[in-house]
């Protein structure tokens, strides 16, 4: 399809800067999932009982043109296992 996942770093001008704690968004465009849910709730459940990452549900915009909804799925990394 026409519709990629993103995998956006807000660290380029200054590499400490960090965007609400994280300095990488994996915007997934949820092929394969019609409803957008299957990563958010998996995600909010699985949190009660392990470390899994966090994932949210954005809307992405770019030079004013609309991409739809992606899943904001935190990365494995560093700041993952720190915290």
């Amino acid at each position: 399809g026409y519709k990629r996942s993103l995998n956006l770093s807000v660290d380029l001008a200054d590499s400490k800067q960090r965007l609400l704690g994280a300095k990488t968004l994996n915007l997934l465009n949820s092929n394969g999932d019609p409803t957008f849910l299957r990563a958010v709730l998996y995600s909010h459940i699985a949190r009660q009982y392990i470390p899994a990452p966090r994932v949210n549900l954005v809307r992405v915009v770019i030079n004013g043109e609309s991409w739809g909804l992606y899943a904001n799925a935190e990365q494995f990394n560093g700041d993952f296992t720190k915290e």
